[in-house]
């Protein structure tokens, strides 16, 4: 079983949450080990601006990390969502976590653009980055 992370910052009924650094938990609307399913609302937020519900995309057990009343970052996890191996990998595919940043120079952002030649951006950087796997992987 693996575990997806559950943020604050994400998307809420389609809207982007407010980008805050300090939120508190008001509190859980799912207790710490019960089954959620997809599109779950499992929290209420609280940041300067407004309270918020907190909704989930994913189906799995609930696993609390911030207690109500607690106050967390963005970038800390509250919780997590214990889930299939088939949910996990649906998760690792979303928009969200496949977005990887880099920076490159000029010269080799005009070098990349040699390479892929009438490629998307997303096709290239998945064809070099499948690639540049292999080195990483431990020998047999």
């Amino acid at each position: 079983m693996k575990g997806i992370p559950i943020y604050a910052d994400g998307w809420v009924g389609g809207l982007g949450l407010p980008r805050y650094d300090s939120w508190k938990l008001s509190r859980w609307l799912v207790g710490d080990g019960e089954s959620i399913k997809h599109s779950a609302i499992v929290a209420e937020l609280e940041c300067e601006a407004a309270v918020i519900e907190l909704e989930v995309f994913y189906r799995g057990t609930l696993h609390q990390r911030i207690a109500q009343g607690e106050s967390f970052s963005r970038s800390e996890p509250i919780g997590f969502i214990r889930c299939s191996d088939e949910e996990y990998a649906e998760y690792l595919q979303s928009e969200n976590a496949r977005r990887i940043c880099i920076s490159l120079e000029p010269g080799e952002l005009r070098e990349v653009e040699s390479l892929k030649g009438g490629e998307s951006n997303e096709d290239f950087v998945t064809r070099v980055f499948r690639a540049g796997l292999s080195q990483f992987r431990p020998a047999p």
